[in-house]
């Protein structure tokens, strides 16, 4: 009787019943390799983002139309700032899943996973921004069409 009442106060380990399976972990190195790519190709991109910002800030202060050439530096370092983080967090997940490959460690597949999400996350982020930005413009230019045909032909027609 003794022994029951030991076993029913014994601490649960927390399960959810998620398991990865075993057949699962190739498909999970592999894109564990392929984001590793993609992730040093977004830092050697951002690199050469860098390269040309500091290209822009050279030829800012030896133009004499710096302060123009000055807004393209700006745009060059939004650019840097922007495309970091998500290839930031991808390159996490690749080095965390390998990780958690490795020591089949469940905390390390969970930080894997998460960082995963931010990507995705910031990706999506940045692809609603850049959609909006691109109807705006559409937009824009299209107004602008439409004034500037009726500024130059003043009888309506095409």
């Amino acid at each position: 009787m003794d022994q029951i009442t030991q076993q029913e106060n014994a601490p649960v380990a927390e399960t959810t019943g998620l398991l990865i399976p075993e057949s699962a972990i190739p498909y999970l190195n592999s894109t564990r390799k392929w984001t590793l790519f993609f992730a040093v190709l977004g830092f050697i991109l951002i690199g050469l983002l860098g390269l040309g910002f500091i290209g822009v800030l050279i030829a800012s202060a030896l133009s004499p139309m710096g302060g123009i050439m000055a807004i393209f530096a700006v745009i060059y370092a939004i650019l840097m700032a922007i495309y970091f983080f998500p290839v930031f967090y991808l390159f996490k997940f690749s080095n965390e899943a390998k990780k958690a490959l490795a020591t089949r460690d469940e905390e390390s597949i969970t930080k894997s996973f998460r960082y995963l999400n931010l990507h995705f996350k910031i990706t999506g982020i940045i692809t609603i921004v850049m959609l909006s930005l691109y109807i705006i413009i559409i937009i824009g230019i299209m107004s602008f069409g439409m004034y500037f045909t009726q500024l130059f032909n003043p009888m309506g027609g095409f």
